[in-house]
């Protein structure tokens, strides 16, 4: 991530590594969060997990039946393994903005500058990520106004995890297939998304839902999550829509093949996705069930 330039009352307090106590107290209180649903096939059982990508150090350990599926399983699966040196190396470069990318008018672009500065946020570097990226790095910075921290993502101690009990790590997804869904097809569709979610992000809506989605998340409350498109404000314009498709349904597709495949050669298997993934008819669990699956919710 991009460092912040300065620190001041008005910026979010910097990120610093929690004691040994702090995590010691939240293993000892962790709960089960998320959503979790076991798939059976061939006498063998893998599991879902749906994921949040920020979070918060109570949050961090997961609790116990979601400790237990790990420890069932035989590989960790995730969208990526970005404790894998090469893949974060190649994420990041991918980021960087390139000489045919589509540019931003010039006006979106100085409210985006502005957003990132009113963060703390040093443009000297982010000026070189695509539009999108800049973006989403302004936008995970003023979660941290919120206690909502990448480094407690769910995938960061599950990786950990898995690593201590020795499980391979599988990427369901290569580098490049991410960034083709994270990024805009054209310049009409980045200038539509980018003006959206400015404008959420200058009326306060763009943290508020961030933060909504993350508390839904740890509560378990798989109402919010199945009803997201209906609150989140991010459906309104057709390249909203189409991003929307990009990152959900038509990777799901994918995810559902990968996962099937790597249950028959390596299960079981421990899949950990966005939680978005899980919900609707296009959803993960309702794939795996297409797929011939018996698929039941744990929590």
């Amino acid at each position: 991530m991009i460092a912040p330039s300065a620190w001041s009352k008005d910026c979010a307090p910097p990120f610093t590594l929690p004691t040994e106590a702090a995590l010691t107290a939240a293993a000892q209180q962790a709960q089960d969060r998320g959503f979790l649903w076991k798939i059976s096939k061939q006498d063998s059982t893998s599991y879902l997990y749906g994921t949040m990508h920020l979070g918060r150090l109570d949050w961090w350990a997961p609790g116990p039946r979601v400790t237990a599926a790990l420890e069932s399983s035989r590989v960790l699966a995730l969208e990526m393994d970005l404790s894998d040196n090469a893949t974060a190396t190649k994420l990041t470069q991918g980021m960087r903005a390139k000489k045919n990318d589509p540019r931003l008018p010039s006006e979106l672009a100085a409210r985006l500058r502005q957003q990132a500065e009113a963060e703390c946020l040093d443009w000297q570097p982010l000026q070189n990520l695509r539009p999108e990226f800049q973006l989403s790095t302004v936008l995970v910075m003023s979660a941290r106004r919120q206690q909502l921290e990448a480094a407690y993502g769910a995938e960061t101690m599950l990786t950990a995890l898995a690593r201590r009990q020795g499980k391979p790590i599988h990427a369901l997804e290569t580098v490049d297939e991410q960034l083709h869904a994270l990024q805009a097809s054209d310049s009409t569709e980045l200038k539509e998304m980018i003006e959206s979610s400015l404008k959420d992000m200058e009326a306060g809506k763009g943290q508020e839902i961030l933060v909504k989605l993350a508390t839904a998340w740890a509560a378990r409350d798989a109402t919010a999550l199945q009803s997201y498109d209906q609150w989140c404000d991010c459906m309104e314009s057709e390249a909203e829509r189409a991003m929307s498709r990009r990152l959900l349904d038509d990777r799901n597709q994918v995810l559902a093949g990968r996962i099937n495949a790597l249950h028959s050669a390596s299960g079981p298997v421990f899949v950990a996705v966005g939680a978005l993934h899980m919900f609707g008819p296009s959803g993960l669990p309702a794939l795996m069930k297409a797929l011939g699956y018996t698929v039941e919710a744990v929590f």
